[in-house]
């Protein structure tokens, strides 16, 4: 099966679930999300479900709903803070079902605070850029308002992200566990560097924060970007870790660069000055 084949099947299966839930009088609306929406998704792909409703309910009912559906091994997760929503996945057709239940008034919440108000919260930007790039299912007029509230990134929102994200350890920091042969402390360190970078070019090329998957993909959009960002992005977490943190450091100061230029409006003399630091070696008496 190709990839078209996996998006368009996984796109019916979707289709039949969200006319299943629109049956509901609660129910306000309802999209497709995620690698399916993207058009990214292959055979390792599940289904991603957005559904809005009027009022809360029961875990009991939307276990309820589920099992009228014909859905199996379903489970549900407590409420989440962090994205203000119900989360629950279950097998159907023989493909996994995430579905994430919103109320929307919450919804509409999340895109002001974000668009009007220039939230640089990470959770309720990977909300934004779900909806943004999200395939209406039920009710798609609500979904195509708040996709025209999402359309025109706010450069003041940009600056709120960069001001945010941007901030470094001093690089004698990690050359000192890579000198130490510290391996998994510098590997762990590396990946939460290279999501910190992704944050801020997510932000220089005034897209919303999509969360930590498919990176590359999403990188492969982008036109403000250090020269050969990708391939560099490989070696430096990939490398052995002498290299691996070098390259690094020259992404840094590259991303740096790029927020001098688009972004004047942000201060990075005192981020440079911190990330440039040199280490002073305690001397005993």
């Amino acid at each position: 099966m190709q990839m078209a084949e996996h998006i368009a099947w996984r796109t019916h299966i979707a289709r039949r679930i969200a006319a299943h839930y629109a049956l509901h009088p609660d129910v306000e609306a309802a999209a497709l999300i995620g690698s399916v929406a993207l058009g990214w998704a292959d055979e390792y792909s599940d289904i991603e479900l957005a559904v809005f409703w009027r009022r809360e309910l029961s875990p009991e009912c939307r276990q309820q709903i589920a099992q009228d559906l014909g859905a199996t091994n379903w489970h549900a997760n407590a409420f989440s803070t962090e994205i203000q929503a119900w989360c629950e996945d279950y097998m159907f057709e023989g493909v996994k079902i995430d579905l994430g239940h919103w109320l929307t008034a919450t919804m509409e919440t999340i895109v002001a605070d974000v668009v009007t108000r220039y939230d640089a919260g990470l959770s309720k930007q990977i909300s934004v850029f779900a909806i943004q790039h999200s395939v209406g299912l039920a009710n798609q007029l609500l979904l195509k308002q708040w996709q025209e509230m999402a359309s025109a990134y706010p450069n003041a929102l940009a600056e709120a992200m960069v001001k945010q994200h941007l901030s470094f350890s001093p690089a004698w920091m990690l050359r000192m566990l890579a000198k130490r042969d510290d391996f998994p402390l510098v590997r762990h360190n590396l990946a939460a560097l290279s999501t910190r970078l992704f944050i801020l070019l997510c932000a220089l090329n005034h897209g919303y924060y999509p969360g930590h998957k498919w990176v590359a993909r999403h990188i492969s959009t982008m036109h403000i970007l250090p020269p050969a960002y990708l391939a560099r992005l490989q070696f430096a977490l990939t490398a052995p870790l002498p290299e691996a943190v070098s390259e690094f450091e020259t992404l840094v100061e590259d991303i740096i660069g790029l927020v001098d230029i688009h972004l004047p409006g942000v201060d990075t003399v005192a981020v440079l000055t911190r990330f440039n630091e040199q280490f002073t070696s305690a001397v005993a008496n």
